[in-house]
């Protein structure tokens, strides 16, 4: 019955931090997979042709994904994070008691 109480409070554990991280986590992705966008014909001064990216910073991608997709999309990917945290949540604080217990 002392498993049962640990994997149920282990899972609500990584509900929380499902909740806390699948934002930044969705931010993070846009940010470091976005393409940049081909200008036409822009040219600097030392002849480099410049680029444009799509978002300008991570507060850049937060504010442009809620206004494009609603505030829902900065949870895309949400129940793959839990499920993969949940079990993990379980095992490591199992075998974290049982270790406190053995020490």
């Amino acid at each position: 019955m002392l498993y049962f109480s640990h994997d149920r409070s282990s899972f609500i554990s990584s509900l929380g931090g499902a909740v806390a991280s699948t934002p930044l986590d969705v931010v993070r992705t846009r940010v470091m997979n976005q393409k940049k966008l081909k200008a036409p014909a822009q040219v600097s001064g030392n002849g480099a042709v410049c680029t444009s990216r799509i978002y300008s910073s991570t507060v850049d991608c937060l504010v442009q994904t809620v206004k494009s997709e609603g505030p829902l999309a900065l949870y895309k990917g949400f129940i793959p994070t839990w499920l993969r945290l949940g079990p993990w949540n379980i095992i490591f604080f199992v075998t974290f008691e049982q270790l406190k217990k053995f020490y």
